[in-house]
């Protein structure tokens, strides 16, 4: 056998081998000669390269890797006719490793897999991460967190508006299950950089900048300052603080949150009033009704923090706690039905075993608590401008500079997180959206990104539903550029929860730690075809639906 291409997928040899395919030796923190802690980077192998002849939205599943001796991978030509075929004969090669390509011959792979597969993926530590280190982990911790509790409370770590009160119907229990996800959310809320956020989208419209769009007329637009006076920081921990009083937290069904496709979703609060006809409070019986009065059950808002603004509830995707639930019981029981639910999309994706890879239960149960974090984050970014932002008319929430949609929770959650991570998932129908619901939350193929979450956005304009608005201005340009989407590093979702974080990164360079690492070399760009079928309009050879000609690529 090839020195160069031992690589065992048993549990027990992750554990004693860098199964992750990054260089740990440049993951860690830096401290320099005077004892000064520095920015942690991430590394990981360079991307294989096909030939100059090969096309990759064409060919790439002819292709198969293994490792090189140096940082990156080799890649040759295998002899097959199909994608998820084994080669009967390697003539005269070194044998198949890591399988390129589509994971199957089904259409709609999301883009990164179509381009790199599977197992590339999981080799360049995009996938799996398994820590050497069992006594590494710590409790996240916000740099401002000791603003909030000096004392370090243990009982105090989780962020006010996160805590158990402030969730309804939520055992003590199912509590605790998803008090990991609960930490890495208050941790991205007690830092400088989200007070300065929150304070801007509290501002008055006298301090709000505007902008004028042909279609959506003046719109308000805020800019985040660098800092804030000490004053100013209490005031806007404050109005967060105060949020206690004006929203819930409450988990919803899954088939209820797949029917609506999200996986949060906040809720304006109302109370009902009896009035009459004309909209007043006080009824008079009317004559030859038997005594009835003549009213309606009308709905009012219940009002926030200022005149004009509103209470809210939010509800979160049951999947998740469902999830955390079953890995909480197959690590009490010692059973896998978890890992099964992982192994599912390997099965609806009719992936060969050539093209098959082991999931580290771990890595992906990370991965729940960091999206189930997300969740948080950004459906409370929407109840915190319903309850501050006094909207000056339509479009009701405000922009953000840089952004396109003004969809309030996406702009949060890349701007403090940089950028919208979502689970890598497989939808073919008939497949149950359910089921699709699940996968996106459990993540079994790695997360993904977009370098402009809201590139290709076409939000809801006057007479649509929804708040979601976008600027008309610059929107050619945006769908004629094509979209960057990158793969999470399994590392960097691992190190939420260990002490080199918390301890050592957080407290020195605050939120910049923990912004998603970007990896140019592995990213890939979609193109905007009119002619798009599925989710992500990839496998165009694979439809079967050759009448139309030769389809073009959707990305390279």
């Amino acid at each position: 056998m090839d020195p160069m291409d031992i690589d065992s997928d048993s549990l027990s040899s992750l554990a004693s081998s860098d199964d992750n395919g990054s260089d740990n030796g440049f993951d860690q923190t830096m401290i320099d000669s005077n004892g000064d802690v520095q920015p942690r980077g991430y590394s990981t192998l360079y991307p294989p390269a096909l030939p100059s002849y090969a096309n990759w939205s064409q060919h790439s599943w002819a292709f198969t890797a293994r490792r090189d001796a140096g940082n990156g991978f080799e890649v040759r030509q295998m002899n097959i006719q199909n994608v998820g075929e084994t080669e009967d004969d390697t003539l005269g090669q070194w044998p198949a490793r890591y399988m390129m390509g589509p994971p199957s011959m089904a259409p709609d792979w999301h883009p990164l897999l179509e381009k790199w597969g599977l197992q590339v993926l999981k080799k360049a530590g995009f996938i799996n991460y398994v820590s050497k280190d069992p006594d590494d982990y710590a409790r996240p911790k916000g740099q401002a967190a000791a603003d909030r509790n000096p004392g370090d409370i243990e009982s105090l770590r989780i962020h006010p508006v996160f805590r158990k009160a402030m969730w309804k119907d939520l055992e003590d229990e199912d509590y605790k299950v998803i008090e990991p996800a609960l930490l890495i959310a208050s941790a991205y809320l007690d830092d400088e950089i989200t007070l300065n956020y929150f304070h801007a989208m509290a501002a008055g419209p006298e301090e709000m900048g505007t902008f004028t769009d042909d279609v959506l007329g003046e719109c308000n637009i805020a800019t985040i300052p660098e800092t804030l006076s000490r004053e100013k920081q209490i005031e806007a921990y404050a109005k967060i603080r105060k949020m206690c009083d004006f929203t819930t937290w409450k988990f919803e069904s899954v088939h209820r949150m797949s029917k609506s496709h999200c996986t949060g979703m906040m809720k304006p609060r109302y109370v009902k009033k009896d009035v009459d006809k004309k909209g007043k409070g006080k009824v008079e019986k009317e004559k030859g009704k038997k005594g009835k009065s003549k009213k309606k059950s009308d709905k009012f808002l219940v009002q926030a923090g200022k005149e004009f603004t509103y209470q809210t509830d939010i509800v979160v995707s049951e999947g998740f706690l469902e999830i955390l639930q079953q890995f909480d019981m197959d690590v009490s029981n010692g059973t896998e039905l978890h890992l099964k639910d992982l192994k599912l999309p390997l099965r609806t994706g009719f992936v060969p075993k050539s093209h098959q890879i082991k999931i580290d239960i771990a890595s992906a149960v990370e991965r729940t608590r960091y999206l189930l974090a997300e969740t948080l984050l950004h459906e409370f970014a929407h109840a915190f401008i319903a309850a501050w932002h006094v909207p000056t008319g339509e479009p009701g929430e405000p922009w953000i500079n840089g952004n396109r949609s003004n969809e309030a929770g996406f702009a949060f959650t890349h701007f403090i997180m940089g950028g919208c991570p979502e689970g890598l998932s497989q939808y073919l129908p008939p497949m149950d959206r359910d089921e699709d619901h699940r996968q996106r939350l459990c993540a079994p193929f790695g997360m993904y990104f977009a370098k402009k979450w809201d590139q290709w956005e076409v939000g809801s304009l006057p007479g649509g539903k929804g708040p979601t608005r976008v600027m008309t201005a610059g929107k050619d340009q945006a769908f004629n550029t094509p979209h960057t989407l990158y793969p999470v590093l399994q590392r960097f979702v691992h190190d939420l929860s260990t002490k080199v974080t918390w301890e050592q990164q957080v407290p020195r360079y605050g939120l910049r730690t923990l912004q998603l690492p970007r990896f140019d070399d592995w990213a890939v760009h979609r193109l905007n075809d009119l002619r798009r079928k599925g989710i992500w309009s990839t496998g165009q050879n694979r439809w079967g639906d050759f009448d139309n000609g030769p389809q073009a690529p959707t990305w390279m």
